[in-house]
């Protein structure tokens, strides 16, 4: 008797099917329960103590990196998050794989108690998300920033002035600069001084935030049971302060948010209360000097340098995009203001270079890491990214890494990029910086950097201001 009398050959073939695919998922389930490595940390709390005692975060991420690879694991409270030091991982994952990792972490501190749940950074993935980010892209795109030369160009002019008559105050100036540029674009206001009653309001209100999430959004952003203590919790129970001051500052966010615009015609409340978020958000990313004020000293570094001492004074036209594109390349790799991108969140699991990726798991982008992939990466070096170079795992324009990934990509680098460059050109090109001249020899002011999640230095001498 033949085996083609008992099982018909249709039927094997099927069963060897069966028997290839119980193989493959089973291959591929033994290699996608494989998680990245990284390390051991304790039960329940995880490797929390570790990040939480380190001085800067993001270096202690860095040493991680290079003991257990481009892709290390660690956690929190059983929440899973991923670091990436490689500019190609980031590209695969938050570009290629945007669909599934372009959520946000759920910061209930910050955006369902405080208020921000209007501000986009913050903004879980969704209909909301895709709504702000489309009128975002409407008001700020490479168009939409070119129709905007004429402000710059104002703003700049008054920048100079203000520091011919008082270069002290640089850190004064270059705030006011930075802070008028986007209350013109988002409220069609204008500022003139850092002690405007919006800036101030504005500014609290960020601190603050900023503040409270530092101190207390870890624990209710894993277990955000806990909500009810900053909502419900009674006025007159012990130890009711801190909801209290949350009450406070949440009163502070809407006013913040709302006092600009004021009420809007024909507009419904909830998309008035989307327009308010998205305004002051604007104000909250656009209005930090720390832009401005890195650029201009690595400019200034350039100058004494390479002797250059005039700079075209209308830099908006297309004969200069080139050298715009060239000098924030220089100038974001040597200093970038973020050091770690804001964390995505992959929607579905997920399996990359054979590790497992559950669903949740916050992916943070090491920018620091990244814009250091290169040779002799704390040297500045304007020919660093000349063709020829060995650049490392960097692309070939930095803005790439430091204006953030996929869809969640800042949608205001072009007009950042304008409005720096048009004072820093208009500068150099009406003023001569030199450095101070010790023992014969120029000496640039001491740089001497605070590194948190943003990154700011601290300028010593005389005339080029301090950042407190």
């Amino acid at each position: 008797m033949q085996l083609t009398d008992l099982v018909s050959l249709p039927t094997i073939g099927f069963g060897c099917l069966a028997l290839l695919g119980i193989a493959y998922h089973y291959r591929r389930s033994t290699q996608s329960t494989k998680r990245p490595p990284g390390p051991s940390g304790y039960l329940f709390i995880g490797n929390l103590l570790e990040i939480v005692n380190a001085e800067r975060p993001h270096r202690i991420f860095s040493q991680w990196c290079k003991q257990y690879g481009n892709i290390v694991r660690f956690t929190a409270f059983g929440v899973e998050n991923i670091v990436i030091n490689k500019f190609s991982s980031a590209i695969e994952l938050l570009e290629k794989r945007g669909a599934i990792y372009s959520d946000r972490p759920r910061l209930v501190l910050v955006t369902e108690i405080i208020g921000w749940d209007a501000a986009m950074p913050g903004m879980q993935y969704g209909q909301q998300f895709r709504k702000h980010r489309k009128h975002s892209n409407a008001l700020l795109n490479a168009n939409a920033a070119r129709g905007y030369t004429t402000i710059h160009e104002e703003l700049a002019s008054r920048l100079l002035s203000a520091l011919a008559s008082q270069p002290d105050k640089f850190y004064d100036h270059t705030l006011i600069y930075a802070t008028s540029t986007i209350f013109r674009l988002a409220y069609d206001i204008d500022i003139t001084s850092e002690k405007h009653h919006l800036i101030r309001l504005a500014n609290s209100a960020i601190k603050k935030s900023a503040e409270a999430f530092q101190v207390s959004g870890a624990l209710v952003d894993v277990f955000p049971f806990l909500k009810w203590l900053y909502t419900s919790y009674p006025d007159s129970a012990p130890f009711s302060g801190f909801k209290t001051a949350i009450d406070s500052l949440r009163k502070e966010v809407a006013s913040a948010n709302n006092v600009p615009l004021g009420g809007l015609d024909k507009v419904v409340p909830e998309d008035e209360h989307d327009i308010c978020g998205l305004a002051g958000i604007l104000y909250g990313a656009g209005q930090e000097t720390v832009t401005l004020y890195w650029r201009w000293y690595t400019t200034l570094k350039f100058s004494a340098r390479h002797k250059l001492r005039s700079m075209p004074s209308c830099p908006m036209t297309d004969s200069q995009n080139l050298m715009t594109g060239f000098t924030s390349l220089i100038l974001t790799h040597w200093a970038a203001p973020l050091v770690i991108a804001i964390p995505h969140t992959v929607t579905q699991d997920d399996v990359y270079e054979g590790y497992f990726i559950p669903k949740g798991t916050s992916i943070l982008a090491s920018i620091y890491d990244m814009l250091n992939a290169c040779p002799h990466p704390t040297e500045f070096n304007p020919d660093r990214f000349v063709d020829g170079t060995d650049l490392g795992d960097v692309p070939s324009d930095t803005r790439d890494v430091v204006f953030g990934f996929g869809r969640r990509r800042c949608p205001g680098l072009h007009v950042a990029d304008n409005s720096v460059w048009t004072a820093i050109a208009q500068m150099l090109a009406s003023f001569e910086f030199l450095p101070e001249i010790v023992d014969g020899t120029e000496q640039l002011p001491p740089l001497k950097w605070i590194e948190a999640m943003t990154r700011y230095f601290l300028l010593w001498r005389n005339g080029y201001g301090l950042l407190n």
